[in-house]
């Protein structure tokens, strides 16, 4: 039982990006470790979005990072994430624009930024969407 906390899972991550800086020496065992302690969480504490979004974060497969962060949107919504919402929504955007050059699907994942945005009014949220827009609309130009 118990509440999984932002501080947990920040604390994981901080102390694995250390070695992961020096993955040359260090190969993918931070990875796995980090990778290990995610899913021992979500074993303890159930699906959450904090954990799917870190986890996203760290892995190479870019169709599971997308899987994870819908995921993660879903939740965020269930549980009112802001941050967490954010930051999956922008993740989308950001891989749809720069791994799979899929314009319509990253100004899907902005309009949906700009929802939550209106839903939520959130600084946080707004914070983003600019630079997130100017990306949509380079690649825009880009693919014409």
């Amino acid at each position: 039982g118990g509440r999984l906390r932002l501080e947990s899972v920040a604390g994981l991550v901080w102390n694995t990006q250390p070695c992961l800086r020096h993955d040359r020496i260090w190969g993918n065992i931070p990875v796995e470790r980090l990778m290990y302690k995610l899913d021992r969480l979500r074993l303890k504490y159930g699906e959450i979005p904090l954990l799917l979004s870190t986890k996203a974060d760290f892995i190479d497969d870019t169709d599971e990072r997308v899987r994870l962060y819908k995921r993660a949107v879903e939740l965020s919504l269930e549980s009112a994430d802001i941050a967490c919402l954010t930051q999956s929504a922008e993740s989308l955007v950001e891989i749809y624009i720069e791994e799979f050059s899929d314009h319509e699907s990253a100004l899907a994942w902005l309009n949906r930024l700009n929802e939550f945005a209106n839903l939520y009014g959130s600084e946080y949220i707004l914070g983003s969407l600019c630079d997130l827009e100017a990306q949509v609309a380079r690649k825009r130009i880009r693919g014409v």
